[in-house]
């Protein structure tokens, strides 16, 4: 059974904080769903991803045209660290990390 990051947590960007609610991790795969708001500008977003060992790696479609690709990974205390960028517009990137461990 893959690690559950299920709940509501917020993903905390170099660029943006992103608050994220995450369905409960109940898949024998890994899968998710993930509903999202960017703080400060009330974009809303949705998508779903993975969790496979100690990786993680999710898309949100954002409501202003953008669509996020988020990989991370878990370190030795739990909390999620990772990349992100724009999958349209691939040049926009930045880091992130969860703001709870799992």
């Amino acid at each position: 059974m893959a690690r559950d990051i299920g709940g509501l947590w917020r993903i905390i960007q170099s660029n943006a904080t992103v608050v994220v609610s995450v369905a409960h991790v109940s898949q024998p795969n890994g899968a998710f769903t993930v509903d999202a708001l960017q703080d400060g500008n009330n974009v809303h977003g949705r998508g779903g991803g993975n969790v496979n060992g100690d990786f993680v790696g999710f898309v949100i479609n954002w409501d202003n045209n953008t669509a996020g690709a988020y990989n991370g990974a878990f370190d030795t205390n739990g909390q999620i660290n990772g990349s992100t960028f724009d999958l349209r517009n691939p040049g926009s990137f930045a880091g992130w990390h969860s703001d709870r461990t799992f």
